[in-house]
Order: C-alpha cells, then sequence, then structure tokens
C-alpha cells in the first residue's frame, strides 16, 4: 500500500513502490482499513479528556471517532459550543474526529444552522436522560420535541442518532424500586425491563416516519428492536441501528464479577437476547458495531441507582468482534470490516474518504495479529478511567501498529503519535 500525502496512492507489489521515502513490512499480518467508532464520548468522565479517549482509540485500531454529546461540565454541544469543541479536540486528538450535534430543548431552531455551518455528521437526541441535567446540559425530549427535531434533521438529510428508552417508565420504576430497598447491583436491569426499550423504539421509528427522517438507534440491546427496524424498512422507511461489544459478549449476569463497578443503559440483558443479537447480526439486520466509550468511576454507593454508568470500550471494540466473528465463529473478515470501518462511515457521510482503502481514500489502517492472545486487563488501558466491564477475556488478535492518514499513531503497545496529530473530518454533503 502506497501512501502519499496521507492518502492511499496505490495498491501494487512492493516492487513497484521500491522508491518510497519510508517502507514498513509486516508479513502476513492483516492490514484492515481503521475503525471507526460511531459511537464515543471524550468528555462524558471528567478524567477522561481528547487525549487519554483518542490514545485508546490508537491502540484500539480505531482512526476515525463520531465524538457524541453528553459532555461533563453542562455545555449541551449545539452550534456555538460545537465551534469551541471542535477547536479544543483539533488541539488534543491522536487520530480524526467527526462531530455529532445535540438536540436539545430550547435549541431546536439551531439544528439546520449546525449541518449547514459547521459540517457535523449528526444530530443526537435522548428520549431517557441518562444523568441530572446540570451534568449535560442536555436531557430527555417530549415527544413533540423529538418529532420536531426529526423534521429538521429531516431538512438536512443527516441522521438523527436516538437512545431509545420510556423515560416515564424509567423513573416510576426506579422510584418503587428504591423504595421497596431493591437497590442492589442485579436492581439496575431488573429495573429496566425490555419493554421500556422496546416501546421506545418504536415511538422513535414512528415519529421518524412521520417527519421522513433517518433515524438511527443507538447501542440496542435487544433483537425485538432490529426486528422493528427491519420492519420499518421493509416498509420503506429509512432506519439504521447499532449494537455493542457489551451486549453482544455480556448478559445480566455480568455483576456477579464486576459488582457495582458497572452498569450501562440500557442494561445488559439475558443470555437469550445476547443470542439472538448475534443471529440479528449474522442475519445482516444490524448496519454496525461500536464501542458507546464512555469511561466512569468506580462505584460511589452501594445504591446502584445512585452510581455513574458507562465503561471504557474504544481500545477493545475491534480485537474482542475479531476474537468473537472470526476465531470463534468463523464468520468472514470483510463482513468485520463492513460493520466496524465502511459502514460506520457512510452513516457518517465520509465515505469512501474514511472507511475503505481504496486508491485516493485517506491512509486510515490498522496493521493487525490475528493469531496474537491476550487478556483485557483495565489497569493497561489508555483511558483515563481503568475499569472495564471486560476485564478477564481471554482474547484471539490484537493491534500491532495504527496510522492515520499515513502518520503512525501506535506500535508494538506504545501510543507513538502526539495531541493534535487528529483531524476535524467535515460530512461530505450534508444533503442526503
Amino acid at each position: 500500500i502506497g501512501v502519499l500525502d496521507g492518502r492511499v496512492a496505490a495498491i501494487a507489489d512492493p516492487a513497484a513502490l521500491a522508491g518510497a521515502d519510508e517502507a514498513h513490512d509486516y508479513g502476513d499480518l492483516l492490514i484492515l482499513p481503521g475503525a471507526i467508532d460511531a459511537h464515543f464520548h471524550s468528555l462524558g468522565y471528567k478524567n477522561e479528556g481528547f487525549v487519554r479517549s483518542t490514545s485508546g482509540a490508537a491502540a484500539g485500531g480505531v482512526t476515525t471517532v463520531n465524538d457524541n454529546p453528553l459532555d461533563f461540565g453542562g455545555a449541551p454541544t449545539t452550534t456555538i459550543e460545537l465551534r469551541a469543541k471542535s477547536s479544543s479536540m483539533e488541539a488534543q486528538v491522536l487520530v480524526d474526529f467527526v462531530l455529532t450535534a445535540g438536540v436539545v430543548s430550547g435549541k431546536l431552531q439551531d439544528m439546520e444552522g449546525a449541518a449547514e455551518g459547521l459540517g457535523i455528521s449528526a444530530f443526537k437526541g435522548l428520549m431517557h436522560c441518562t444523568a441530572p441535567r446540570e451534568w449535560y446540559g442536555i436531557w430527555a425530549l417530549e415527544d413533540w420535541e423529538l418529532y420536531e427535531g426529526f423534521q429538521h434533521a429531516a431538512r438536512t438529510g443527516l441522521p438523527m442518532l436516538v437512545h431509545a428508552e420510556n423515560e416515564n417508565m424509567l423513573a416510576h420504576l426506579e422510584a418503587e424500586f428504591r423504595k421497596a430497598g431493591r437497590t442492589y447491583a442485579a436492581a439496575h436491569s431488573e429495573s429496566r425491563p425490555p419493554i421500556t426499550e422496546i416501546e421506545a423504539a418504536s415511538r422513535a421509528i414512528m415519529l421518524a416516519g412521520a417527519a421522513a427522517a433517518h433515524l438511527h438507534v443507538v447501542h440496542v440491546s435487544l433483537p425485538e428492536v432490529f426486528d422493528l427496524i427491519a420492519r420499518a424498512r421493509a416498509g420503506g422507511q429509512n432506519v439504521t441501528g447499532e449494537t455493542t461489544m457489551h451486549y453482544l459478549l455480556l448478559t445480566e449476569d455480568r455483576w456477579k464479577d464486576v459488582g457495582m463497578n458497572f452498569k450501562i443503559n440500557p442494561p445488559l440483558r439475558s443470555a437469550a437476547a445476547r443470542d439472538a443479537l448475534w443471529d440479528r447480526l449474522i442475519q445482516g439486520q444490524i448496519d454496525l458495531v461500536c464501542s458507546d466509550h464512555a469511561p466512569r468511576d468506580g462505584a460511589v454507593s452501594d445504591i446502584v441507582f445512585d452510581n455513574p454508568s458507562g465503561t471504557a470500550g474504544v481500545e477493545t471494540m475491534l480485537p474482542l468482534f475479531f476474537s468473537e466473528w472470526v476465531i470463534r465463529r468463523g464468520l468472514p473478515l470483510g463482513r468485520l470490516v463492513e460493520l466496524t470501518s465502511s459502514n460506520p462511515a457512510r452513516l457518517l457521510g465520509i465515505y469512501p474518504r474514511k472507511g475503505s482503502l481504496q486508491v485516493g481514500a485517506d491512509a486510515d489502517m490498522v496493521v493487525f495479529d490475528p493469531k496474537k492472545r491476550w487478556v483485557v486487563e483495565g489497569a493497561k488501558l489508555q483511558t483515563g478511567c481503568k475499569l472495564t466491564a471486560f476485564e478477564g477475556i481471554e482474547v484471539t488478535g490484537k493491534p500491532v501498529a495504527t496510522y492515520v492518514r499515513g502518520k503512525q499513531v501506535y506500535a508494538d503497545g506504545e501510543v507513538t503519535g502526539r495531541p493534535g496529530q487528529g483531524r476535524f473530518v467535515p460530512r461530505l454533503s450534508w444533503r442526503g
């Protein structure tokens, strides 16, 4: 693979590239397009930040991240805040990035200006408030606001990412569990039954359909939601969906291993639901796999509802998926690339500049050892938070080196990139 000025200039026999200024021979290791993490949070945790989060991305073979709203400190990441965020990121990140704007009560009118003026890739709206309002400055939308948000998104052609959980039901159930003294670790999953996600996803699909908007349902934990998406698509609606490695690997019993130190929204589900997600993935109903990277402190209370939600995930996403998809199940490597690279790039409007290794594309590459066996250890993660839901899981396959636009940012266990090396990638077209 010949690289010139940060782009793939040639794919040829090595002899044809003999005049290169610099050469790297990785033998029979795999060279894949850099992974694109379509769901990523750098600022949801006060001790994370752009340098640490994108150092983790580099170590995990992720060359572009979609930094979502939910930024600690209250900035709702609409038009004005996004300009400042983009400038701050360009000074600190080690990999490239795109941005998603928040759909915020009282600021829905800012959406089209953000699309036209900032080059953002998507919008993000919440049907469930994952934390107190003052933490992030963005909260659950009323149904009329969600519908109006979809209308604005439809006029831009950009997808609207939606966290689909029923806010009203969850608030009531948590209050009932607290009242009954059911605040142990497993109560987080028990208080969020499947209907709270299925109903919300169904409602989002109907509202987006009425507005003729592209809905993308984030971090789906249940196969029934993908069935809803499939039916909507069969009817001509533009709906896509993603899942994450924690839903594909872990179950609601994971608390027995990690105790109060991990919870996620939506919660981990049953083994049957996890296995059915794999069925949907293999059948092609799931559009992409991402990390929902959201590091958090450990448990601060023996009341599970008072503890923060989220886990570090960007550094382990690609190797965990390779280990499960290719090694354990013997499924096609090309489909893995689609789910972790080209499909996210298409969703975010940056394909084929990103998500491919064709001539003319950015030279974003991960050199991958498909035989490397290792164990996930949170203490060795690049992220600011050393807690991971995948602690102790055995993995086969690991990035050896990562290149962003032809520049090495990770090699042999060390982050070699420097803060400010990454760039903002504007959506190729903001109308459709």
